[in-house]
């Protein structure tokens, strides 16, 4: 009997040694494997790697590279139109005529306060002037004087200044002044400066605050041909 427990305990054993070993896994017989091996074949030069410490881990992160074209966050449209670009503009002198040509253009196409014309003050200007001569005589002896030394000359046509000349007319006496002395130089001695004023009245459109690209603006221009509007001149501050 003694003989037979102690077979049985030797046969277990045996039994048991083979399990654990795995020796009875072709049968089915065997205990949870908790490592893989396997894994280790699958391995490229596993003596090559290096557990890296914390601190390198750190570094070599912060020293990523950037992409070159990095995504950027798509901008929200830009929804608000740039308002018009509105300045004081003024045009050049205009007679009546042209004035009242644009006044119902600019009544149909500004408001009220928005433009205005204004009548300008004559413009003064340099006259060289030769005489008033005392008869018709002698002022057709004076003209064959200056036809001889071949002087323009204009018959003025002004009640005050009748039976004279006008030798030209220069927009400052400057120029009126240097015109004088080539005359004189010429033979012309008694010829002298005066200032004359234009006889009709001009005027001016101001538009306080228009767009040039505007159609109200270009309408001025589709009524009158010869309109030349530009920025207004700075005004004194007193």
């Amino acid at each position: 009997m003694l003989r037979l427990v102690v077979l049985l305990l030797l046969l277990l054993n045996v039994g048991y040694f083979a399990w654990s070993e795995g020796w009875l896994r072709a049968y089915g017989w065997a205990p949870e494997q908790l490592r893989e091996p396997e894994r280790l074949t699958q391995q490229v030069n596993p003596q090559a790697l290096t557990v890296l410490p914390q601190s390198a881990v750190a570094s070599a992160a912060g020293a990523a590279p950037t992409p070159a074209n990095p995504i950027q966050p798509a901008s929200a449209p830009d929804v608000i139109a740039s308002a018009p670009v509105r300045t004081c503009l003024q045009s050049n002198a205009l007679d009546a005529a042209q004035a009242d040509v644009l006044r119902p253009v600019l009544q149909s196409q500004f408001e009220a306060d928005a433009w205005q014309i204004d009548e300008l003050l004559p413009a003064v200007r340099w006259m060289l002037y030769l005489g008033k001569f005392a008869n018709k005589a002698d002022q057709a002896k004076k003209r064959a004087q200056l036809v001889a030394l071949k002087v323009a000359f204009e018959a003025v046509k002004v009640a005050e200044l009748e039976l004279g000349f006008s030798l030209g007319i220069f927009p400052t006496q400057k120029a009126a002044s240097a015109a004088l002395a080539v005359l004189s130089q010429r033979g012309v001695r008694t010829a002298r400066l005066i200032q004359v004023q234009d006889a009709l009245p001009t005027y001016r459109l101001l538009l306080k605050a228009a767009d040039p690209a505007q159609a109200p603006v270009q309408a001025l221009g589709a009524a009158l041909a010869t309109l030349e509007l530009t920025p207004c001149a700075p005004r004194n501050e007193r």
